[in-house]
């Protein structure tokens, strides 16, 4: 008989206790349970200065010129260029430019050229100021006319090394002002056409 109590009342007990453990462990669950995070919204992702995308840019430069072998004295020129790239993560970019040297005057003459080439950046911070570092493989066309030669025109052109650092500050998400100075390395038939470049210009994030 008093077994038979004994059973009851453990029975009684354990209906009476199950409902409250079980919903302190949906509690603990809840507690414990890793949410997953958040993505960023469409606009978030648009406002972002380390997205991805295109970039389109124009800027003008300085040229130090470091030319050597050349037989002539020149000054240094003004120019101006043209970007097309796109940045494929917060770190890296890559871009197609071209640009103009316009009359490195001489004594008898002038040295005029332009390069087109392919370079990249890697950005050291990713926010509204974005320090970088750059470098890329360019090809050179140098023209250089010399009054006072029996051959007072010629042309040499080949590849070029360039390499730099430089600074992004978005203005907008959209707008950019960018600087860098850079030099440029001459080899082959350009070997002596070297420069530091001081290079201005804006970019345009779409």
């Amino acid at each position: 008989m008093k077994f038979g109590r004994m059973l009851v009342l453990s029975l009684a007990t354990l209906l009476i206790a199950a409902p409250a453990v079980y919903a302190q462990d949906e509690d603990l669950g809840d507690l414990t349970t890793k949410k997953p995070a958040r993505k960023q919204t469409v606009e978030e992702e648009n406002n972002d200065p380390a997205r991805s995308g295109p970039i389109l840019g124009l800027g003008g430069l300085f040229a130090l010129e470091n030319f050597h072998n050349l037989g002539q004295q020149t000054d240094n020129s003004g120019g101006y260029n043209a970007h097309l790239g796109y940045r494929f993560n917060p770190r890296v970019s890559s871009d197609l430019h071209i640009e103009r040297y316009q009359e490195f005057d001489a004594k008898n003459g002038e040295v005029n050229g332009w390069a087109i080439g392919i370079n990249g950046r890697g950005y050291l911070l990713t926010g509204k100021f974005q320090p970088f570092l750059l470098g890329g493989l360019n090809y050179l066309d140098m023209e250089t006319s010399n009054s006072g030669a029996v051959n007072d025109e010629k042309t040499d052109d080949g590849p070029a090394l360039r390499f730099g650092t430089g600074l992004d500050w978005y203005i907008t998400n959209k707008i950019v002002m960018t600087g860098d100075i850079s030099y440029m390395l001459g080899l082959s038939q350009v070997d002596g056409y070297d420069m530091v470049i001081f290079s201005l210009g804006f970019f345009y994030r779409p």
